[in-house]
């Protein structure tokens, strides 16, 4: 679903994220906690990924993989 050639970097960053929060119920407050972001730019981020810095981006992509990750791992 995440191939390489159809989907650009920020466009999986905002697919990691819908997951966090269908899958795991995480929440943009939540999220931007973790990261360090005010809520605000989590969410203008997710309505048009050029609205934040490059360090921010940076920043919520590193996280959300990782949140992912951790999450993926535990047991059901």
């Amino acid at each position: 679903m995440l191939s390489y050639e159809r989907i650009n970097e920020d466009e999986r960053v905002k697919a990691v994220i819908d997951v966090l929060i269908a899958e795991f119920e995480i929440n943009y407050e939540t999220l931007a906690i973790y990261v360090g972001l005010m809520v605000e730019e989590v969410q203008s981020f997710m309505n048009d990924t050029n609205s934040i810095s490059i360090e921010k981006k940076y920043k919520l992509a590193v996280a959300s993989l990782s949140l992912h990750y951790l999450f993926k791992r535990l047991p059901n």
